[in-house]
């Protein structure tokens, strides 16, 4: 693992069946007003609980997605996020700085691989 000049944070948020924040946990970002989420995998999953939930959380925003697609990306962006980055492939929004956390909601059998990745 490669060591990294920004701060590692660890954040948790959990939902229960309506979708409401049960709780969280984690430092503010230092560069910016808010905690900023790159989500990885923006399936059925994401764009109904995860993201109504995320939304409800005033010091988050989303600013980028990385679905299988650069196409299925920005459909996902035009109809839920405008303003947020289309990414290509999930490596370009892991290693991107100006990420604080990266949200996983891809199939569980990515979930080591994009983890470790982020991590390092």
């Amino acid at each position: 693992m490669t060591s990294t000049n920004w701060p590692v944070r660890v954040f948790y948020v959990r939902l229960n069946d309506s979708n409401r924040v049960l709780f969280q946990t984690g430092a503010m970002s230092s560069r910016h007003s808010k905690l900023r989420i790159g989500i990885v995998g923006a399936g059925s999953i994401v764009k109904t609980r995860h993201l109504p939930a995320l939304r409800r959380i005033p010091d988050v925003e989303v600013v980028a997605i990385c679905n299988s697609t650069y196409e299925s990306s920005e459909t996902f962006c035009k109809e839920q996020l405008p303003n947020a980055k289309v990414y290509g492939n999930w490596a370009e929004l892991v290693s991107d700085h100006e990420i604080d956390i990266v949200w996983i909601g891809t199939p569980p059998y990515l979930h080591s691989t994009i983890t470790l990745s982020a991590l390092e």
